[in-house]
């Protein structure tokens, strides 16, 4: 027997047990027992992001999250109910005769309807947050929300020499300018001189 036939002797054994090696797994990812394993999870997951969604505010009004929590307590029911039958089954001959009698089966609609709850409650957030975010740039995006706006007429204006107040002593002395030799006067406004000169037309 030369090399070759030996290969193809062995590739034919590995070919035939992986047959019944794959018909077994498959089997097994049936079997009640880990069904449920993946059922758990599933709903504590759901349940946690339940609980979260609801601490922030994101599920909207209160009739909505009375209704995500009745839908999981109601799966949460069905989960004890395939828990306590499937824990019934102490071996795997057992859990195969509950897969055949439909345990598995149960157990598996109870994982869509599970998915399709968590699903619901992280669309309903998603939903929740994006209008809150829009809401919020609305709030913010108004003129002088952020301090930015416009700030014609917060300044007060500079009062005019006329409007001082009488603490400052005022006094004017009137005369000719020595230079364009028009008449004009010098007022002194709290030691401060400011001259005006008068215009000849």
């Amino acid at each position: 027997m030369d090399g070759v036939d030996i290969l193809g002797l062995i590739t034919g054994i590995f070919s035939i047990l992986s047959v019944p090696i794959g018909v077994i797994a498959f089997i097994y990812n049936l079997l009640p027992c880990t069904r449920l394993r993946e059922l758990e999870q599933i709903f504590s997951e759901t349940e946690d992001m339940l609980h979260k969604t609801a601490e922030a505010g994101l599920l909207g009004s209160q009739r909505t999250a009375y209704e995500f929590q009745t839908r999981l307590e109601a799966l949460r029911a069905s989960l004890e109910d395939v828990r306590v039958e499937s824990h019934c089954a102490a071996t795997y001959a057992q859990n195969f005769k509950k897969m055949l009698a439909g345990l598995s089966r149960r157990i598996f609609s109870l994982c869509a309807q599970v998915k399709m709850l968590r699903a619901d409650i992280s669309t309903t957030s998603a939903r929740e947050r994006e209008r809150l975010r829009q809401a919020n740039t609305s709030v913010t995006g108004e003129p002088g929300a952020d301090g930015s706006g416009s700030t014609e007429g917060s300044s007060s204006p500079t009062p005019s020499v006329e409007c001082l107040p009488s603490a400052f002593p005022v006094s004017v002395e009137v005369g000719v300018h020595k230079d364009s030799k028009q008449p004009c006067h010098r007022r002194y406004i709290g030691g401060v001189s400011q001259l005006h000169t008068a215009v000849v037309l």
